[in-house]
């Protein structure tokens, strides 16, 4: 039987905590490095979140933003309260996104 995704980047977690996963450009020029074990640290604190205020397994969370390493985390903290992602990006039509909403 094939891995899940989330399981995969667990594995990676365990096996490369420390190395640089996820490169995030700023807006003033400079870019931050994130490691394995710092972006899965903050995926788990959001996922606690989530699970907290009554996430329900299997629920759809929409996701407004465009790629980007925070959309990379928060989609896997996504799936670690047991959700289910719903990507919306900024160059969506209004209509667009009020029909993936409804």
């Amino acid at each position: 039987m094939a891995k899940l995704i989330l399981d995969q980047v667990y594995d990676h977690e365990a096996a490369q905590a420390d190395r640089v996963w996820l490169n995030q450009p700023m807006d003033d020029g400079q870019a931050v490095d994130y490691t394995w074990a710092h972006r899965l640290n903050q995926a788990r604190r959001m996922a606690s979140h989530l699970r907290n205020r009554g996430i329900e397994p299997g629920a759809p969370i929409a996701i407004l933003t465009k790629n980007s390493a925070y959309f990379i985390m928060a989609e896997l903290s996504i799936w670690m309260a047991g959700g289910t992602t719903v990507a919306i990006f900024p160059t969506e039509t209004p209509d667009y996104i009020r029909f993936v909403l409804q």
